[in-house]
């Protein structure tokens, strides 16, 4: 890291620290959590930048955290792609109105691609149960975008939940939302980006272009697991039955087996 790198640093950490020390009391103190806004460090030299909702922000955190979101709203005028360093240089923007939180956004460390996993299941998901959404709730739900990604802020390939779930009802849900992500993992060295369900069914892409390459289950949604499992419970059932046929000779008397041959 150069000089003029390690300068940039205190200060994108602390940014990136205004989003993480405001989401843990309001997640611990049991609320819904809100759109926050929040600089999260991308590389070495750049800044990826979502703005929230103003109304929330001055409702929530401490005196320090409400000025921390207001020196990001002052120095950042839209959310995207920046430079790191005192200069609020824009390399890229994303759109306006479209939000996702800190632990949903993956970018490249060259500052030119973003994944982002969206939608709102995010504000809920803590509190599953209840009763489920109405049925429009659900089927827009289901139309919404859920998987986004951009090169160079334009949108390259975007997924609806339909796309990952075949049916609303087979989710677990909260009276607002249905719950249906359960992690991601952005392999950056072999270019691809991994995305789990709650229906245990793992998405392979190019996380460059957003193409899809794989769909396979993983744990018991595993075909190959499945078909392990089965070959194991007839196995199981095999020696089972061997084991009693020679616990029942053991027990019958070998005059009654000779009578009953004769």
């Amino acid at each position: 890291m150069t000089a003029k790198q390690s300068r940039r640093a205190p200060g994108i950490l602390l940014l990136a620290l205004a989003f993480l020390v405001t989401a843990g009391p309001v997640s611990a103190a049991g609320k819904f959590p809100k759109p926050m806004s929040y600089a999260k460090p991308v590389g070495t030299g750049f800044v990826l930048v979502q703005l929230g909702d103003p109304g929330e922000e001055a409702k929530h955190g401490t005196a320090d955290q409400k000025r921390l979101f207001a020196e990001l709203r002052a120095k950042y005028a839209a959310p995207g792609m920046y430079r790191a360093g005192d200069a609020a240089e824009l390399v890229w923007p994303l759109p306006v109105g479209e939000y996702a939180p800190y632990d949903l956004t993956f970018a490249t460390a060259d500052g030119k691609n973003l994944v982002r996993v969206d939608g709102e299941f995010w504000q809920t998901e803590s509190f599953p149960g209840g009763v489920r959404p109405t049925e429009a709730v659900q089927q827009k739900q289901m139309a919404g975008s859920a998987l986004s990604f951009f090169a160079e802020g334009k949108l390259t390939r975007r997924y609806v939940l339909a796309d990952f779930v075949a049916s609303a009802e087979v989710l677990n849900h909260t009276p607002e939302h249905l719950i249906w992500y359960a992690s991601a993992v952005f392999n950056e060295d072999a270019g691809r980006f991994l995305l789990f369900t709650q229906e245990q069914t793992r998405f392979t892409f190019d996380a460059r272009t957003g193409e899809l390459l794989a769909r396979d289950g993983v744990g018991l949604g595993n075909p190959v697991l499945q078909k392990i499992l089965l070959a194991c419970g007839v196995l199981t059932a095999l020696i089972l039955l061997g084991w009693g046929l020679f616990v029942w000779k053991r027990r019958v008397p070998d005059s009654v087996r000779l009578a009953r041959k004769a």
